[in-house]
């Protein structure tokens, strides 16, 4: 098993925030959003980015020892608006 150095992970992490971005799936400049990425025997890294009190926007990663994810289920939190219902509004 290779190991991985917080470098290759930030890397990761800021190659994957660029293309989200520039495929319109993110805004990096307005939203707040959390990225994991798995690693093998349940090791993961969580990366929040966030805007604090100051409206400043930062980053925080964690590296955990147990990362468990959840298979996605077909269902829309209620407290978000669908961008359909929010489209057909418009």
């Amino acid at each position: 098993m290779e190991d991985i150095s917080l470098e290759e992970v930030n890397i990761i992490i800021k190659n994957k925030l660029k293309e989200l971005d520039k495929n319109k799936e993110i805004n990096l400049a307005k939203d707040e959003l959390m990225i994991i990425l798995p690693l093998t025997e349940n090791q993961g890294v969580i990366v929040s980015v966030f805007f604090d009190e100051a409206n400043t926007k930062k980053v925080q990663i964690k590296i955990m020892d147990t990362v468990y994810i959840l298979p996605k289920i077909n269902k829309n939190f209620e407290f978000y608006e669908r961008i359909s219902e929010s489209e057909e509004k418009q």
